[in-house]
């Protein structure tokens, strides 16, 4: 989504006088399948921690600490990527 945002998004056509282009909906799109992503991979860390053994249980408290720590700088990443579009 990141790639997209930097070096696809600037470059798409946006009517003027629309609030929204397709590049808008393919960013929602792509911004939805990451969420479902985060959400999936934080309940498997969960069930593996419920009924995994010791070395599982640690690997899936880095899955959700790394899952957390995704979320987290996803909007600064995502402004990032905004500011290198204009480059």
């Amino acid at each position: 989504m990141f790639l997209f945002r930097a070096f696809i998004y600037a470059h798409m056509y946006k009517k003027p006088e629309d609030p929204y282009g397709i590049s808008d909906v393919i960013e929602l799109f792509l911004y939805i399948i990451f969420l479902l992503l985060l959400f999936i991979s934080f309940l498997l860390s969960i069930v593996l921690i419920i009924k995994g053994k010791s070395q599982t249980k640690k690997a899936s408290w880095y899955l959700i600490l790394f899952s957390i720590l995704l979320y987290i700088s996803f909007s600064p990443l995502h402004h990032l990527a905004a500011k290198l579009s204009y480059f």
